[in-house]
């Protein structure tokens, strides 16, 4: 089993990835409704990040919850798929913030 120091490592090198693949896009085109059958780019890295805190940070425990008051809408298992379009417009800004938290 992997030590808390190890696990954050791969979670850090794992966000540097994401990070990078989605550095060139802008937060227009992230937060952009290409489709009404699935939701903005943005709801992806929302998703991501969401289950990165519930699975991993509360898992190892290093750190406190830091997305309750955002759980019920990021969190993918309470969304049906198939609502993109009348899923609530997300500030891609935001999420990136959120993700770096």
């Amino acid at each position: 089993m992997s030590t808390r120091v190890e696990i954050r490592q791969i979670m850090e090198r794992a966000r540097e990835g994401t990070d990078a693949v989605l550095e060139p896009v802008s937060d227009d085109e992230l937060a952009a409704q290409i489709s009404p059958l699935a939701p903005p780019l943005v709801w992806s890295l929302a998703h991501i990040a969401s289950f990165e805190e519930l699975w991993l940070l509360r898992t190892v425990g290093e750190y406190p919850s830091i997305a309750d008051t955002h759980r019920d809408v990021y969190d993918a298992l309470r969304r049906a798929r198939s609502n993109g379009s009348r899923l609530p417009t997300l500030r891609a800004g935001a999420v990136r913030a959120y993700a770096r938290d």
